[in-house]
């Protein structure tokens, strides 16, 4: 998850322009578009897949995380961290929370 997170960050970083490009579908029925978009999501669930979720909260987690990088790299394309911090730091704080999250609910799962 780290490295996946990681990837996407620095993707933004250095494509800016792009990424703003490839969150804006001008035909969401668009069948090019709609495959890459399920691969994408596919690949998020395999990464996930390795914390043994149960499909439901798989998905959960993985609108948890999208939520998490594009909200992350948005406030950060708008300059909006102004503090003189660590923004590397602020976001591995960030997804260490969220991955000690997961294994919280890991835990509290009922067993199949």
């Amino acid at each position: 998850m780290r490295a996946i997170s990681k990837a996407y960050i620095q993707f933004v970083r250095e494509h800016p322009g792009l990424y703003n490009a490839c969150t804006r579908f001008p035909d969401a029925n668009d069948p090019n578009l709609k495959q890459a978009q399920k691969s994408i999501e596919q690949l998020v669930l395999d990464v996930l897949e390795t914390y043994h979720l149960q499909d439901e909260m798989a998905i959960h987690m993985g609108r948890g995380l999208r939520s998490i990088l594009h909200g992350f790299t948005s406030i950060e394309q708008l300059g909006e961290f102004g503090m003189p911090l660590d923004r590397n730091k602020s976001f591995s704080i960030l997804l260490n929370t969220f991955i000690e999250g997961i294994h919280a609910v890991m835990l509290n799962q009922p067993e199949t």
